[in-house]
């Protein structure tokens, strides 16, 4: 195993027991199925994705090992991934809490569909970091020899964040 598979298989290692932590811990329970199942798909298309990527194109996930408000170097992109981190792990609290108090019920089809959602999610964000291997976790201007055109409709709507446009037009601007 080289060392960016290892660093990155134990990146991956260390966010899922974080992730375990932030469903399971606020659920006070292990049984929240809802939470393992969601935790398993997770994980599994993270390491997919990353395997795929760590084998077929090294320098990308390279690029996206440094990733994070302290990976930032504006101050206004360092703010909104703060607050882009502190919403994601309430909205897992919030969730696990739900199971444990039992706020709402959802059906298993529901659960199933959200579930499904998530790896169309990671297929997107495959898609995208295939089609587009400059993609990095941070904004960065990289020079190249001429003008660089896109390959796809889905690249030619991807902003710089190597996400795609929730408005679907390269016009508008967009938080991600």
């Amino acid at each position: 195993m080289d060392d960016l598979t290892r660093r990155s298989l134990l990146a991956l290692a260390r966010f899922q027991i974080a992730l375990a932590l932030l469903i399971f811990l606020p659920a006070w329970s292990l049984t929240y199925w809802q939470g393992l199942v969601y935790w398993f798909l997770f994980g599994a298309a993270c390491v997919g994705v990353t395997l795929y990527f760590v084998r077929n194109d090294p320098a990308l996930v390279r690029r996206r090992m440094a990733a994070g408000p302290t990976a930032e170097s504006e101050p206004t992109q360092k703010i909104i991934l703060w607050c882009a981190s502190a919403a994601l792990i309430a909205t897992y609290i919030v969730c696990a809490l739900d199971h444990r108090f039992g706020w709402s019920q959802l059906s298993i089809g529901m659960v199933l569909f959200g579930d499904a959602l998530v790896l169309i999610g990671f297929y997107g964000i495959f898609v995208t970091f295939k089609e587009n291997s400059f993609a990095a976790a941070t904004v960065r201007a990289l020079m190249a020899d001429g003008p660089c055109a896109a390959s796809s409709p889905i690249v030619a709507r991807t902003t710089r964040s190597g996400t795609a446009s929730p408005v679907g037009s390269p016009d508008l601007p967009s938080l991600f």
